[in-house]
């Protein structure tokens, strides 16, 4: 777990950073930039090579943004934050037929045996109003999740979710200060 500590580290320093010479704007900025969600995409691949998967099945590289696997689920297409492909099965390219893609006659370059054994971990987080999106986070989690295990039943999902205990507090972050919101004012947004 040191590594994942020493990301969150980085993390922490970088996002706080930001708001010290950027206030709100400096800490969008940040966010918006991957820089700190792929601290936590390179921890997420790090723990699965020191569990002994072999580095040239993850997707993307440990260290590298891409290339994503971008896989067919039922309703749509989508690039996959970390995939541990199989190394056992061939793909088999094939043209989608199925759902709402089916009129755009999109490509599958993978298949479905390749997919189906493709190991898929989502990376998330939310620094910010959790309160106001707790909704979206919730829908979003399943309807990912579902639109892939509507085309493939077997496939074995993860998710990474990084949620603050406390949140930065906007009014401090506007003031350029850095200040946690206490439970009591998380709680208040509820």
């Amino acid at each position: 777990m040191a590594f994942i500590d020493n990301q969150l580290v980085i993390f922490k320093n970088m996002i706080e950073e930001s708001i010290k010479t950027g206030g709100v704007k400096g800490k969008e900025s940040m966010i918006r930039s991957s820089q700190l969600i792929n601290l936590i995409h390179d921890a997420v691949k790090y723990e699965l090579i020191q569990l002994g998967v072999a580095r040239n099945q993850i997707f993307p590289r440990f260290g590298d943004k891409k290339p994503e696997i971008k896989l067919a689920g039922f309703l749509k297409q989508k690039d996959q934050d970390v995939c541990v492909v199989p190394s056992n099965v061939r793909k088999q390219p094939l043209i989608i037929d199925w759902g709402p893609m089916a009129f755009q006659r999109k490509r599958d370059p993978y298949g479905y045996e390749y997919s189906n054994n493709t190991l898929v971990i989502n990376v998330r987080s939310q620094m910010s109003s959790l309160a106001k999106n707790s909704d979206t986070l919730f829908e979003r989690t399943f309807a990912e999740a579902q639109n892939l295990h509507m085309r493939y039943s077997h496939m074995v999902l993860g998710e990474a979710y990084l949620i603050p205990i406390h949140e930065y507090d906007d009014e401090a972050v506007k003031k350029i200060r850095l200040l946690l919101k206490s439970i009591r004012q998380m709680l208040r947004n509820t």
